[in-house]
């Protein structure tokens, strides 16, 4: 049922993961659709779309006891911790190339006045 919708999901502006959560021991079947936080209010804004077909569908399924949709921030901490990590980096990069210029400055000074 998923599979025939997720053209759609992969072709939303913003899309930035999709994942399928399913817990064997509680029954649990969970879809995340992760997009940009200004295409999320886009298609807030537009009654999210298509979302209440897929909610419909998935009611239908013999057994399913519960459907339901939840708003949340989806944040992965690996990817800011990497960021930081890549701008301080930079920033010691571009200190290690101002003493660099700094220091042939004060050669080509020196040079000049023997």
């Amino acid at each position: 049922m998923i599979d025939a919708h997720l053209p759609r999901i992969r072709s939303m502006d913003g899309l930035e993961s999709i994942h399928r959560i399913a817990c064997g021991e509680c029954h649990e079947f969970k879809l995340i659709v992760t997009l940009h936080e200004s295409d999320f209010a886009i298609w807030e804004c537009d009654s999210f779309t298509f979302e209440s077909d897929v909610l419909k569908q998935m009611e239908a399924i013999e057994g399913a006891t519960k459907v339901e949709t939840q708003t949340y921030t989806f944040t992965d901490l690996t990817k800011e911790e990497n960021k930081e990590e890549e701008e301080n980096k930079e920033k010691k990069e571009e200190e290690k190339k101002e003493k660099k210029e700094k220091k042939q400055e004060k050669e080509q000074e020196v040079g000049t006045m023997w």
